[in-house]
């Protein structure tokens, strides 16, 4: 306080208000003369891209918004001309065509320009049946799969339960179909892999 009685200026009251006005405005205007014109809107778009992406991955919907961009990159595709028309299949025996396509994630959708064919052939070598696959993107739009399949040569009884071996010992069925039930049968550990040697 001072002789007076009043108290002394708060230290956050401006002096001049005049002074302080200008002030603000001549930063105002170097920071706009230093940035490029539509700042403002990248930063807010950047920043609500940024708000998206987190609740897309935190809500675990990341998987749904893949498979939502590859069916619109598909369509887009498929209208510029890279629709997969044709389809010649060779080899198989023991799958069908359906199996096949649908293994190799072939669709009436699927465009052959973001057809992964790595991706097809490993997916079709995962298949117990399937030995060896070979994908040939001929385009514009014809795709060639040739699949070697495995010969189903045994019946291989195991702990009381019975399988469809190969000659290489991979188990190409977990039941006994009707349509191999006259195959020999092998009993013990590892007589998948020692009856053909």
């Amino acid at each position: 306080m001072d002789d007076r009685g009043r108290l002394p200026p708060s230290p956050t009251r401006v002096a001049n208000p005049r002074r302080a006005g200008r002030a603000i405005r001549r930063l105002s205007f170097a920071i706009e003369r230093r940035l490029p014109r539509g700042a403002g809107i990248m930063a807010a778009s950047a920043l609500l891209l940024a708000t998206l992406g987190y609740g897309v991955v935190k809500g675990g919907h990341a998987d749904w918004v893949g498979v939502q961009f590859a069916e619109a990159r598909d369509g887009i595709a498929n209208t510029v001309g890279f629709r997969v028309d044709t389809i010649a299949l060779t080899g198989q025996k023991q799958l069908t065509r359906e199996e096949i396509l649908g293994i190799a994630g072939v669709t009436g959708r699927t465009s052959l320009l973001f057809l992964n064919a790595d991706d097809a052939r490993a997916r079709l070598k995962a298949n117990p049946w399937i030995a060896d696959a070979t994908l040939l993107k001929l385009f514009p739009d014809r795709l060639h799969i040739a699949i070697t399949e495995r010969r189903a040569l045994a019946l291989w009884q195991k702990e009381g339960r019975v399988r469809v071996v190969a000659r290489d010992g991979v188990v190409v069925e977990p039941f006994v179909a009707p349509h191999v039930a006259h195959l020999p049968l092998v009993v013990g550990k590892a007589a998948n892999v020692k009856a053909f040697d």
